[in-house]
Parts: C-alpha cells; structure tokens; sequence
C-alpha cells in the first residue's frame, strides 16, 4: 500500500464481524503503512485489532505513531 498508489488491501464481506478480536500478522514491520492499512480495515469492519505480530520489526517506521497512538501492541520475533 504505502509504495505504489495502485495497491489497496481487502477482505471478504463478513469475514470480521462488529466486535471481533483481530491480531494483523505481516511479514517486515518497515515504515508501518500496510499493517495500519490492515489496523484501518479491522476497525472499519467494526472488529478491534488487538496486535500486531511480525517476523521482523525495523523499529523506525513512519507510520508506527499511528500504530502506537491506538495502544496496539507491536511484538516481533526480531527487532532490527
């Protein structure tokens, strides 16, 4: 999402119902944009993310402060 205006993430109607409990899982936590573009898709489905689980983190994202500002937890096998 965060590197080409063309891309946009989706999920499948009902797939998260108002009130679930969401962890996103991606693979580099890097500037952040696709895992808040994930964070956005839950709350909009009316679901609460409750996490967000990676591989690696780089740990100086750009939209990380959007991430935290929401109290999400970040947790990461790596931290880099």
């Amino acid at each position: 999402m965060c590197y080409a205006s063309d891309k946009y993430l989706e999920i499948h109607r009902g797939s998260i119902r108002p009130g679930d409990r969401v962890v996103v899982v991606d693979d580099v936590l890097a500037s952040g944009g696709s895992a808040l573009a994930a964070v956005r898709l839950v709350e909009r489905a009316g679901g609460l993310c409750v996490g967000v689980a990676c591989v690696a983190d780089m740990l100086d994202g750009a939209f990380r402060p959007e991430i935290e500002q929401r109290k999400i937890p970040i947790l990461a096998l790596a931290r880099l």
